[in-house]
Order: structure tokens, then sequence, then C-alpha cells
């Protein structure tokens, strides 16, 4: 995962462009930048450059754990913990290790350059995701370790309480979603290996899919967690079609269908049956609209 050394050839090629120049004046110029190439790059062995194929490889890990972690993180409101133990032990640990490497991954300033040294690069990751990441990560174990300690003898020791806290910070992994922003540099790296229009194409209508079917899981859980709550003289849907008592899984097929329907012409049986319901059901409607439509279009521009 380190820099490699420069070899002989590109320091012969460095200075065949040096003689390209022309005037002295440009050369010396020239000449002064590659060496301050060159010592930073002396200087900073451990830092990992962002279009290196070896950053790629991490990045698709990355994607990975990432689109697990997306998957998974709504399924809480199906109770299916006991169900993910070890992958989210592997996912913890996933990006405990990520938080360690972003400390010595290079990064482009604001003069448009790849800034490699070391204390710089430190100091931005610290100024910027340092902490949004740390707190994911910590709630992550926190999560793992509460999930893991729910015997009786254990709870009696007053951490029932920390139990409820870390239900509240359930929405702070929320903030890993953010980290989406890495997964279009991710792909732009596999654009540029590939370089096919017809791998441009594929991956488009792809990524679309996924867009939608990640919306549709979120949409679906969203949907069961309100349908599950109760609303003064009101029905809710759960307990309406009797699907409270109904597998886990047979109830996440089921409201992911009705998620579904939402961005297509489709329909199904659910329906909703108070005003909380009503809301979230036009809201979705008007938003799978306008998702549809785009969607379509842009598949169609691709193609």
């Amino acid at each position: 995962w380190l820099d490699p050394p420069r070899s002989v050839s590109s320091i012969i090629a460095d200075k065949a462009r040096i003689k390209s120049v022309g005037p002295r004046s440009s050369q010396k110029e020239m000449l002064g930048l590659l060496l301050e190439e060159a010592s930073a790059t002396r200087r900073c062995n451990f830092v990992l450059k962002p279009d290196s194929n070896r950053f790629l490889v991490w990045n698709l890990l990355f994607m990975t754990v990432l689109f697990y972690d997306c998957v998974t993180f709504p399924l809480a409101a199906f109770d299916m913990k006991e169900s993910f133990w070890i992958p989210n032990l592997w996912a913890a640990s996933f990006w405990t290790v990520d938080f360690i490497m972003s400390f010595f991954v290079a990064y482009t300033n604001k003069a448009g350059q790849l800034e490699t040294e070391q204390s710089k690069v430190m100091v931005h990751y610290v100024r910027n995701w340092m902490l949004p990441d740390l707190v994911v990560v910590v709630v992550d174990w926190v999560m793992l370790f509460n999930s893991e300690n729910q015997d009786p003898a254990f709870n009696s020791a007053g951490l029932v309480r920390l139990g409820k806290a870390v239900r509240y910070l359930r929405i702070m992994r929320v903030l890993r979603i953010l980290r989406l922003r890495k997964l279009r540099e991710a792909i732009n790296k596999f654009d540029e290996l590939v370089n096919s229009p017809y791998f441009t194409i594929g991956k488009g209508i792809v990524v679309n899919l996924i867009v939608i079917l990640l919306l549709s899981h979120f949409i679906g859980c969203t949907w069961y967690a309100i349908g599950s709550s109760k609303v003064d003289g009101y029905d809710n849907w759960v307990d309406f079609y009797d699907f409270r008592d109904l597998d886990s899984t047979y109830v996440y097929l089921t409201s992911l269908h009705w998620s579904i329907t939402q961005f297509t012409p489709g329909s199904m049986h659910i329906q909703p049956h108070n005003s909380l319901e009503r809301i979230f059901a036009v809201t979705v409607l008007m938003c799978g609209m306008i998702v549809f439509s785009s969607t379509v279009s842009s598949i169609t521009a691709a193609t």
C-alpha cells in the first residue's frame, strides 16, 4: 500500500522534460518543481495516492461495505439484528481500518495539485471528515457491544439506560451515507480504466436501478415503521391487515413491494389507514413520479 520509489526511467524522463522546456530560467523552474516533487515523495512513503490501483481496490471494498450498511441500517425497523451480528462485526472492523487509513490518503488542494505531505494530509482529514467518521465508528462498536450483551444479569448493572441511549445513537449512523460522495470517484476511476462507451452506458443503467432499489428499500422500511406506530382514533395498516405477528421476511417483502409500486404504475392492496400514513404515501408518490421520469430520461439519453 506504500508508494514505490522512483525508477531510473522516470528520472531520465524528467531530465528530458527539463531539456525540452527551452530557456535556462524555465529549466531552473522545472527543475525546482521536480526536486520539490521528488523530496515530497521521499518524505511521504506512507501516503496513499487516490489515483493508484491499490486505492481503487480499497474503494471496491468500501462500496461493498457501504452497500451492506445501506441495506441493513433501515432493517432495524423489523427487529432483525440477531441475523447480522457477524457481518456487523466485519463491517465495524472495516470502518475502523478505513478510519485509520484516511489519515494517509493524499488529497487535491485548492491549487489543483495533489498534496502528499504527511502532516498536511493528516490535518486536512482532521478538519473535514475525522469527527463524523469517529462518531460513526464509535456508535457502531457501542451498538455491537450492546446487542451482544442483552442478558438480564448484564443489564441489571445499570446498562439498561445505556441500551436506551444507544437506540437514540442509531440515527448517527446515517452519517455513513454522507460517504457516498466517494462512490463517484471510484466509478469515474473505473470509467478511465475500461474506457468503453458500452461500459459507460451499462454502468449508468445499473447505477440507476441500484439507486431505485435502495430508495425503495429505505421507503419500505420507513413505511413499516410508520405503520407500526399507534395513532389515536385511527387504525394502522400493520394491524388492519394482520401483519403484526407474521414472519419478518414476508412483512419486509410486502413493504418493499408497496414502495416499488410508488415508482411504477403498479399497485397493491395495502393502503394507508390514518393521516400520518396518508401524508407519507402522498409524499412518496410525488417523489416517485419525479425519480421514475428522470431515470427513464437518463437511460434514454445514455442509449
